[in-house]
């Protein structure tokens, strides 16, 4: 049986390297306020010769640090849907920088969006106690849903992605590990090397983003698109990245067209043969 795990890392891959500047900045930004709080608390501590051991202090930097993390979330959120932008326009199709800001422009949905990210981070801290995994992928398509169907309110989307998930979770799984296990490399890389690490830490987190949005894309694929999406953008035979994603697409349904016009024009043909006989015979 053909494993779609592979295909699918190398088209995130693709997508990502098509794409390498803006989605190493999308990365930064949607870390970026927890990052310059978290930074500017600690160089607080330090300049003013605190003991960091104490309890008290350690209670504080706890909470700094979920104040920080919540307030990132918008730019969460923002970061998840502009690497659904890639996946879903291709190579062919710039994807600028702006398109990460795009949610700030209709406040009720940034708004669903951020608290949507909330929920997830809540399901993630509790899947940390029983199967983190599991967990996760049961939700990990709201996003894209909510991205992709507006108009529907969060839970909507939560429950959208735990039936979509059914039946894909291992799927998804297989296809994750190994990103993970590079990301992981790249971190005890970047405690030698840094700013190698870091780069490598950014650009596999881009990769692992992606990767849930071209999954969600195949799973949320018509039928006819179903084996373009996974199955033909990797050629078996030489282990290359199919690139004309879209073209095949339009391909498929244009022949598709052509087929039930050829159809009706054999039948209109074979209808007005008959018509002609049945005129001869009466003369």
């Amino acid at each position: 049986m053909f494993d779609k795990s592979k295909p699918t890392r190398d088209l995130a891959k693709f997508f990502v390297f098509s794409h390498l500047g803006a989605s190493i900045l999308s990365v930064i930004l949607s870390g970026l306020v927890a990052t310059v709080i978290n930074f500017y608390y600690q160089y607080s501590m330090i300049q003013s010769n605190t003991d960091l051991s104490d309890i008290r202090i350690l209670k504080t930097t706890l909470i700094i640090t979920v104040v920080a993390a919540l307030v990132n979330l918008p730019l969460t959120f923002c970061s998840t849907t502009f690497f659904h932008e890639i996946s879903s326009r291709g190579y062919k199709e710039r994807v600028g920088i702006k398109e990460f800001f795009e949610p700030f422009s209709r406040p009720l949905y940034l708004l669903k969006g951020t608290l949507l990210m909330f929920i997830l981070m809540l399901f993630n801290m509790a899947g940390i106690f029983v199967l983190v995994f599991p967990v996760y992928l049961s939700f990990c398509m709201a996003p894209f849903i909510l991205k992709t169907n507006p108009e529907i309110s969060v839970f909507k989307a939560l429950s959208t992605s735990f039936k979509m998930m059914y039946g894909h979770k291992m799927t998804a799984f297989k296809t994750l590990v190994p990103v993970l296990g590079v990301y992981m490399l790249f971190g005890v890389i970047s405690g030698f090397f840094y700013f190698v690490g870091y780069f490598g830490m950014l650009v596999t987190e881009a990769v692992f983003s992606v990767v849930i949005a071209v999954i969600f894309n195949a799973i949320n694929a018509r039928d006819q698109y179903k084996d373009i999406l996974i199955s033909r953008l990797y050629n078996t035979n030489n282990g290359t990245v199919y690139t004309d994603v879209h073209t095949e697409g339009e391909e498929a349904e244009s022949e598709e067209t052509d087929t039930e016009n050829d159809t009706d024009t054999d039948t209109d043909t074979d209808t007005d043969t008959d018509t002609d006989t049945d005129t001869d015979d009466k003369e």
